[in-house]
């Protein structure tokens, strides 16, 4: 009876084997997810910079609901397999932030759009953790940095060849927006794969890493986002002293060094904030930012604890409409331009404590912890996003490159933290020299 229940259980799993998807179904699901998460597509002609942008995308829509099937079979087969402990493993981190989105939505002014961007921003978050369990970490890599190194190629050849389609006119600079909606939207995700690949440069393939470093690079610079810039150079500036940090001092006393060098370097550059604003060519208000965080700031603290729900003052809203009339003068603000506002106005203050504690753990506290390159991914990841955040607001509940690229790292690092103790488990035992020196 025993061996007959074990053959038909092998049989079972020999089935399930045969039909597993295959590795290239992940690398091309890895793919898809970065077109989508990066909003790579082609867009019609760019109008003069500061006016409403054209974000049509021609089968965008079949693009996007087929991707979504494709995660939700990839996690039923996954499940099916595995059950829910590593996909839970990998999420429990981001959980925290998710329910208070979901609570925000469920209360804010519109639950159905709300919940429909927490369920979207689930959905990013199941095929990144998918990808890093089901694939190799060297794997994922590769798909990022070639696919990194196509984005940013195409970018350039359109605003090169085609500056119709490739280029915005923003005052008297055609700045590049590749294959982007804006010129903007290209300097975050060029910085942000820039500081991805520097990171990355450490491994193995150094060459293709680096390759795909100075192409973001140059579509950074090329796309005149000078608060991008300076945010991945603050970065990398950042990444370079925490690798010293962690070489050095011990994770403890490390992460009270880190934290007082921060706010050293923030004062300083409070004091030296003409200064750089004045060689960034920005007026004192940065480009009129301070008007728009006090307009939305004034709108935003009427509902400070969970705030308004997802995408209610980070999208073009019944909230942000008449705030965006109010502003026309200083083009087509639908954000406020800052994403520890957008963070307040969408989940609240609450909200706001759990997105800063999940950031500055991946930044700061986990690499200093760890070893290993996804823990360095997290950090330059998350803290672009901090640095970034106080000029721009990107993806806060919603899916995106930020978000999608963190959590693939913060998958990575698990990745490598349980795979290392199976490693030193399987490593044969040191023989005592006096057995070695034994006669036999």
């Amino acid at each position: 009876m025993c061996s007959r229940r074990a053959g038909s259980q092998e049989m079972g799993m020999k089935k399930q084997e045969k039909h597993a998807p295959s590795g290239a179904f992940w690398v091309l699901l890895l793919v898809l997810m970065l077109i989508q998460f990066t909003g790579a597509w082609a867009y019609p002609p760019a109008s003069e910079f500061g006016a409403e942008l054209r974000t049509e995308r021609t089968l965008g829509v079949p693009f996007q609901y087929s991707l979504w099937l494709l995660i939700l079979l990839a996690m039923a087969w996954h499940v099916n397999k595995a059950g829910f402990a590593p996909l839970f493993r990998v999420l429990r981190l981001f959980v925290p932030f998710w329910a208070i989105g979901l609570l925000a939505a469920v209360f804010g002014f519109d639950p159905i759009s709300s919940t429909r961007s927490v369920v979207l921003w689930s959905l990013m978050a199941i095929g990144a953790a998918l990808i890093t369990i089901e694939l190799p970490a060297e794997r994922v890599v590769r798909v990022v940095n070639l696919t990194t190194i196509a984005l940013m190629l195409a970018s350039a050849l359109l605003a090169l060849a085609l500056p119709t389609y490739g280029t915005h006119l923003s005052g008297s600079v055609h700045a590049w927006r590749g294959v982007f909606v804006g010129k903007n939207m290209l300097g975050w995700i060029a910085a942000l794969l820039v500081v991805a690949n520097v990171v990355m440069v450490n491994q193995q393939n150094w060459r293709l890493a680096g390759g795909a470093a100075l192409l973001a690079f140059i579509c950074l610079v090329g796309s005149d986002s000078k608060g991008a810039l300076m945010a991945a150079l603050i970065t990398l500036g950042y990444l370079f002293m925490l690798t010293r940090l962690r070489r050095r001092l011990t994770p403890g006393f490390a992460v009270g060094v880190l934290v007082f060098l921060l706010l050293l370097t923030a004062v300083m550059i409070f004091l030296v904030a003409p200064f750089l604003l004045e060689a960034l060519g920005r007026d004192a208000t940065l480009t009129g930012r301070t008007d728009v965080w006090s307009t939305y700031l004034a709108a935003i603290v009427k509902t400070p604890w969970l705030g308004e729900g997802p995408g209610a003052y980070t999208t073009l809203s019944p909230l942000t409409a008449p705030l965006a009339q109010r502003l026309a003068y200083l083009g087509a603000i639908l954000t406020p331009h800052n994403i520890y506002l957008g963070v307040i106005g969408d989940t609240g203050l609450f909200g706001l404590i759990i997105f800063l504690c999940t950031l500055i753990y991946l930044a700061t506290i986990l690499p200093l912890r760890l070893r290993g390159q996804g823990t360095l991914m997290c950090a330059v990841v998350g803290f672009l996003i901090l640095a970034h955040g106080m000029v721009e607001t990107h993806e806060i509940l919603i899916p995106g490159p930020g978000w999608f690229l963190l959590m693939l790292a913060y998958g990575l690092v698990l990745k490598h933290a349980v795979a290392a103790p199976t490693r030193r488990a399987q490593r044969p035992a040191r023989q005592p020299m006096r057995d070695k020196l034994a006669p036999s």
